[in-house]
């Protein structure tokens, strides 16, 4: 009875301490936030510093712009990295009643230092890993159409990085002056180099054009497989690009002729003879697609030996005409001996006429033999240059 009693007061007793220990487990759980956001300022003050050292970052080289933007790319994720922890911060503080803290004003202006300089970092390690691969790779793999357009986007981008240090004031001179720095370079390479690459960077360049350029320049060129384009403005062939010119056209013009020339001859490759059982033998069928690739060759090869560029494949050009003109003759023969065929065969089948006609029966025998043995061997191997 006295515990029931006494049950109202021990209430109120138990009340209080809950209330003591919630008040005690508050408070801690704000010392921890406390401290977190404490970490957190001083994380971001780092930060900061560490974007604004990096700022002050000048080295252009393949290596040293590659390190450069890796620090930069660290520094924006450990900002992302700080901002997912400035929200946990934020709904904890609002959660536990706290005075919010205000990093969304500190981690945005951190950023808005770091991407311009990100972007302008990004820009200098893009251009640099393309300027090395078109200097070191071997000529004939550089496009060049592909080089100018490169450096055409990096010029543009780079300007505006420019343009945007330079709104940045006093704190990004370094930054301003290694833009322009490499802009300059970036112009130095269209001016001088491209034009030179649209020149030489082609497979069509053989060892005969080659010589031809060092009797026109003087200059001690040694080619291989493996030269680039630093050996070649190493030796200052940029300066001589108007002198060579008609020589590297003619290299690209002959390369053209000689590539169709290829293409033309490859394509026999998949072309075959069409054949149809008739009377016991076969004959051919579904020729006009074979004539209609024959007419367009011959006339290809024809326009292509009056060709200025013709010259080193003349030869060649004669003999692949010869070959077609001659494959133009058997197929149009061929045709009409199979015309013939066709209408004497059932006439000399007939034994009444075998009789009347032994002579001309046994020289058509011939020619059935001929024909039945050719029609045969095309049908095992129908590709149409074997056959013919």
């Amino acid at each position: 009875f006295a515990t029931t009693f006494q049950w109202p007061s021990n209430l109120k007793q138990y009340q209080a301490r809950s209330r003591e220990l919630q008040a005690g487990r508050k408070r801690h759980l704000q010392m921890v936030i406390e401290g977190q956001q404490g970490n957190l300022h001083r994380a971001l003050d780092m930060l900061e510093k560490k974007v604004e050292r990096i700022a002050q970052e000048h080295d252009t080289s393949l290596y040293g712009s590659q390190q450069i933007h890796k620090r930069l790319e660290n520094a924006l994720a450990e900002l992302d990295q700080h901002a997912a922890e400035a929200e946990n911060v934020l709904e904890q503080e609002n959660l536990l009643q706290m005075p919010v803290s205000d990093n969304e004003t500190t981690i945005t202006n951190i950023r808005k230092a770091c991407q311009p300089v990100h972007k302008l970092w990004t820009a200098i390690k893009t251009w640099n890993e393309s300027h090395n691969d078109y200097r070191e790779k071997p000529l004939p793999e550089v496009n060049a159409e592909d080089a100018a357009r490169v450096a055409g986007d990096m010029m543009q981008t780079i300007t505006k990085c420019s343009k945007a240090m330079e709104k940045a004031g006093e704190t990004r001179k370094v930054a301003k002056k290694l833009a322009t720095e490499v802009a300059g370079d970036i112009k130095v390479f269209v001016n001088d180099a491209v034009p030179l690459m649209h020149l030489i960077c082609t497979k069509g360049i053989k060892q005969r054009h080659w010589d031809e350029v060092r009797t026109i320049t003087g200059l001690a060129i040694d080619v291989d497989s493996s030269t680039g384009l630093a050996q070649m403005l190493a030796i200052n062939l940029q300066h001589h690009v108007a002198s060579i010119e008609d020589t590297c056209v003619a290299a690209a013009k002959e390369n053209g002729l000689e590539t169709r020339l290829n293409q033309m001859e490859k394509a026999w490759e998949a072309i075959h003879f069409e054949t149809k059982e008739h009377r016991g033998s076969h004959k051919l069928t579904g020729i006009d697609d074979i004539q209609n690739e024959l007419d367009d060759q011959i006339v290809q090869t024809q326009a292509m030996r009056s060709n200025r560029y013709i010259k080193p494949f003349e030869a060649r050009a004669e003999a692949w005409e010869r070959d077609l003109t001659a494959l133009q003759d058997i197929i149009d023969n061929w045709l009409k001996v199979q015309a013939t065929w066709m209408y004497l065969e059932p006439i000399f089948s007939s034994d009444d006429i075998m009789r009347q006609m032994p002579v001309e029966a046994k020289l058509f025998g011939l020619v059935d033999m001929t024909w039945r043995e050719s029609m045969e061997a095309t049908r095992e191997d129908p590709n149409v240059m074997n056959v013919a």
